[in-house]
């Protein structure tokens, strides 16, 4: 599969709405996302605030 074929952002959005910040410890997460078969934006960052839950590259 190529980066062509995969929407990555789409993925990681999908992960976002997936978690459940209640099942989480403490109140503060923070998930590297380091992806080494994608040139463009291949460092993902999963945060986590109380319950906002937020993705960036």
């Amino acid at each position: 599969m190529t980066e062509e074929d995969f929407d990555l952002e789409l993925h990681m959005l999908y992960l976002q709405r997936s978690i459940d910040p209640i099942k989480l410890p403490g109140h503060h997460t923070v998930v590297r996302f380091h992806l080494t078969d994608f040139c463009n934006y291949d460092t993902w960052w999963l945060l986590v605030e109380q319950n906002a839950v937020d993705v960036c590259s």
